[in-house]
């Protein structure tokens, strides 16, 4: 999951170089909303970031965010702690600041349209999420997909003080004040486990474990029901890579120790009652057995 950063342009074909919308709409929005932030793709693809709103006073204003859960069996790594959180962008109908977070998981074919030599030819199977990868692949993806936004539609990106936005990873912070709902629920729904959800059953909002859900099976993205910022399959499915390492809580704060890549959000082969907002995961960069970058499947 991308936050509003990137293209290698020598291994960009020509042909995909248009900035103008060619892909079925359903291919990369397949549920649009009126706030959507719509990105152009090579390929004449897309991506959709959804706004997460913060309040603020001023450019340097703030917000305090409590995160995590008082699990005793977990609380070394995910224990209830305080941060703060500050958009990036001035929302122009409000006083409000804000940050963009892609809607939905980056998929095969918007993958393959910045890193393969030819363009895909969009489908329900290119629909599925881009798996098999490592931290530096996801990396390397924000930093193409800026470069090449820069390069064919530097308007299309939102500004602020004249200067573009990029794309990278999110920070851990960001990732979860979404998953949780954002501004969007209340503080007691905000501190479950899990966002609200009107039709009370995960299986409607999530991919997991399960004989009622994933059966072990990746699905295309946007197929079930999205979280109260309009985030889907933000819990469940694919793990999602996040922007700094891995770091244990002591006592309510990070231990000094910097560790691997964190993933958030679970995957298909997490049971139905380990998800949440909260949980999260450390992994080595590399692989030992093969000597290469860890992927994540």
């Amino acid at each position: 999951m991308l936050l509003l950063a990137a293209l290698w342009m020598c291994l960009i074909p020509p042909s995909a170089a248009q900035s103008e919308i060619t892909w079925p709409e359903k291919l990369y929005n397949p549920a649009p909303a009126d706030d959507d932030l719509v990105l152009p793709l090579a390929c004449g693809g897309a991506m959709v970031f959804r706004p997460v709103d913060i309040p603020s006073g001023d450019l340097l204003d703030d917000r305090p965010v409590e995160l995590g859960q008082t699990d005793a069996d977990r609380g070394y790594k995910e224990g209830r702690r305080l941060s703060h959180l500050a958009g990036s962008f001035t929302d122009p109908a409000s006083s409000a600041r804000r940050y963009y977070i892609a809607k939905y998981e980056t998929t095969r074919d918007q993958y393959a349209a910045l890193t393969q030599a030819s363009c895909p030819e969009p489908s329900m199977r290119g629909r599925l999420p881009a798996t098999d990868l490592s931290r530096f692949d996801a990396l390397d993806f924000a930093r193409r997909y800026t470069e090449w936004l820069l390069a064919n539609a530097p308007d299309a990106l939102p500004h602020e003080d004249r200067e573009p936005g990029f794309l990278r990873l999110p920070t851990e912070e960001e990732w979860e004040f979404a998953a949780r709902g954002g501004l969007k629920v209340d503080e007691a729904d905000f501190l479950a486990p899990v966002f609200p959800m009107t039709e009370g059953d995960l299986a409607l909002y999530a991919w997991f474990e399960s004989t009622r859900s994933a059966e072990g099976e990746l699905h295309p993205v946007g197929l079930l029901k999205p979280n109260p910022l309009g985030l889907f399959d933000i819990l469940g499915k694919a793990a999602e890579m996040t922007l700094v390492p891995f770091h244990l809580d002591r006592r309510g704060r990070p231990h000094g120790l910097a560790g691997g890549f964190v993933s958030r959000g679970g995957d298909i082969f997490t049971p139905e009652g380990q998800l949440g907002s909260a949980v999260r995961q450390e992994h080595n960069y590399f692989n030992a057995a093969t000597g290469r970058a860890k992927t994540l499947d």
